[in-house]
């Protein structure tokens, strides 16, 4: 896949992970005050899901600006590199978390709505 060891982070990767769990510790507290009734694993399940989304995204316009560069069959490797972390990083994670939203999310809105 891409050149660098997949165990080491770079620095953007670090800072956008960091930037997640703050957001996941933020949506947990603001869907506690929400629904003070859910479960804690509701609630961390339902954050970490909704946070992971808004990184995946994240990821995907980076990976968009870097395809949107490239030129002519001196890129091929390229391409293969972020085609391979699309394919093998992105679309098996939010695969991961769509299963577990499809799970979550439907039960919590039910709450939701039986509760107005």
């Amino acid at each position: 896949m891409s050149d660098r060891d997949d165990n080491q982070l770079s620095e953007e990767d670090r800072k956008r992970t960091a930037e997640t769990v703050q957001k996941i510790e933020r949506l947990a507290v603001i869907l506690k005050s929400v629904m003070p009734e859910a479960s804690d694993d509701e609630i961390g399940t339902t954050a970490h899901d909704i946070a992971d989304y808004w990184e995946l995204s994240v990821r995907h316009q980076e990976r968009m600006e870097q395809l949107l560069q490239l030129e002519g069959r001196g890129d091929r490797q390229k391409l293969a590199d972020l085609l391979g972390d699309l394919v093998y990083g992105d679309v098996m994670e939010l695969k991961y978390h769509s299963e577990s939203m499809e799970t979550t999310l439907p039960r919590v809105i039910t709450r939701l709505e039986s509760e107005l």
